[in-house]
């Protein structure tokens, strides 16, 4: 652990987020993520009665579907446990991402279909950690295969060391 040790603590929540890419036999990928919360402790539902230490308060998926243009071809999302029986109602609004593109205002773009009462919050935030999956998975494959091809300049000015002004940028994108 590269954090300082901390004080005394007792473990209460645990949330487990895992993003894994593939590429696919017929060109397209597919990106995954899971999305688990655990408590330390049992607790009482009115959905699902006691719900054991160990027992996932949501456990949640979704799989997209990309092209090399970070296109979203297909999309399909799973709750495997909620709080509340009607979480899962949800689900097909999550079509209305298909065709879209991740790139720059992708979080943007996403709230504007699925914020609110339009989406379920949980799957939402799990849009954020599939994109950047979506993009370490296609564009370092694409670029390890293709020695020819250069980085997306959708990575200009995404965060510090991608700053127009970087030694970095200038060496790649000039």
């Amino acid at each position: 652990m590269t954090l300082s040790n901390p004080k005394r603590r007792e473990l209460i929540h645990t949330r487990e987020i895992k993003c894994v890419g593939y590429k696919r036999d017929d060109g397209l990928w597919d990106i995954e993520a899971n999305m688990k919360d655990l408590k330390s402790y049992e607790f009482n539902s009115d959905h699902r009665g006691i719900v054991k230490v160990g027992n996932a308060v949501h456990d949640m998926w979704i799989r997209l579907t990309l092209n090399n243009k970070l296109e979203i071809i297909e999309i399909e999302a799973s709750t495997d446990s909620s709080p509340y029986k009607d979480c899962p109602l949800i689900i097909p609004n999550y079509q209305k991402l298909k065709g879209l593109i991740i790139g720059p205002g992708w979080r943007k773009l996403v709230n504007s279909r699925l914020i609110g009462v339009n989406g379920c919050t949980h799957l939402t935030e799990l849009l954020g950690p599939i994109a950047t999956t979506a993009f370490q998975t296609i564009y370092s494959y694409n670029l390890k295969n293709n020695k020819t091809a250069k980085p997306s300049k959708s990575l200009i000015n995404s965060c510090h060391i991608y700053s127009e002004n970087s030694s970095l940028v200038k060496k790649n994108f000039n």
